[in-house]
Formats: C-alpha cells, sequence, structure tokens
C-alpha cells in the first residue's frame, strides 16, 4: 500500500509559514517523500507474513522433531553396542579369570603335594632319630646300670675286708 504525499503543497506550507526558506522546505519536502514512499505494511501484509512464518516454525518443528527421532535411535543403537561390547569385555575377562583360578589351582596342588611328601620325609627322619634316642638312651641307662652295679661290687668287696 502507498500513500499519496503532495510535496508542493507540504514545501509551500512550510515556506508559507515563515519559518523554512524555499530551497529548505523543498529539501525537508522531499526528504520526507522520500521516507514514506515506501510500502507501507497493512493489516493483511501482516497477517499474510505470520502466516507464512507459522508455516516456517511447523516445517522446523517437524525437522527437529525427524532430527530428535534420529538422535534418538543413533543413542539407542550406540548404548546397544556398547552392551554387547561391555558383554564381550566381562564374557573374555571371565575367561581369563577362570584360566588363571584353574592354573592357581594346579599350582597349588603341585604345592601341596610337595608340602605332603616333604612332610613325610621329614616324619621318617623324625622317627628314625626317635629310635635312635631311645637306642642311646637305653644304651646309657644300661651302660650306668652296669656301672652303678659295678661300683656297688667293687664297694661292697672294699667294704668286706
Amino acid at each position: 500500500m502507498t500513500v499519496m504525499f503532495d510535496t508542493l503543497k507540504f514545501a509551500r506550507a512550510l515556506r508559507d509559514g515563515g519559518q523554512f526558506t524555499t530551497e529548505q522546505s523543498e529539501r525537508l519536502s522531499d526528504a520526507l517523500s522520500d521516507a514514506i514512499s515506501g510500502e507501507v505494511v497493512s493489516r493483511a501484509d501482516l497477517q499474510a507474513t505470520e502466516a507464512k512464518l507459522g508455516r516456517k516454525i511447523d516445517d522446523l518443528d517437524a525437522k527437529i522433531d525427524d532430527l530428535e527421532g534420529k538422535l534418538n535411535r543413533r543413542i539407542d543403537d550406540l548404548e546397544a553396542k556398547l552392551d554387547r561390547r561391555i558383554d564381550d569385555l566381562e564374557a573374555k575377562l571371565d575367561r581369563r579369570i577362570d584360566d588363571l583360578e584353574g592354573k592357581l589351582d594346579h599350582g597349588l596342588k603341585d604345592v601341596r603335594t610337595e608340602l605332603k611328601a616333604e612332610i613325610r620325609g621329614v616324619e621318617a627322619r623324625i622317627e628314625a632319630a626317635k629310635a635312635d634316642t631311645i637306642k642311646w638312651i637305653v644304651g646309657i641307662v644300661g651302660f650306668q646300670s652296669v656301672a652303678i652295679i659295678g661300683a656297688a661290687i667293687v664297694l661292697a668287696r672294699i667294704l668286706a675286708r
């Protein structure tokens, strides 16, 4: 919508009012004409623009919703992939732990077997040492008995004289 503006009438009114020269009146009139010569927006123009912007906003909302759906699907896919990888790693670690437990159990069995054999050897040496000790004690007691009996006989002979 355009506004009709009579620049000559406006310039004369300014000049005749006595406050502007002819040149000032014409320049002011031209400037005002240039300023209002552009289109003035009507209510219908505003409503059309509003409707157009509403459609663009709706389009953007739809695009945002679509993008959000794609992102959510992508996140779900990545989450599932990570879950599978974590499960695979957990299974791998479980196998390694089981292998190590088996090796440790085998090693412990070997150590137990060696310790039992060593203990049996020590027990056998202790039994042998006991037998030797008993032989020595019996020998010493026998020797002391003979020595005491011999001393008693010697003493009895000395006293009998």
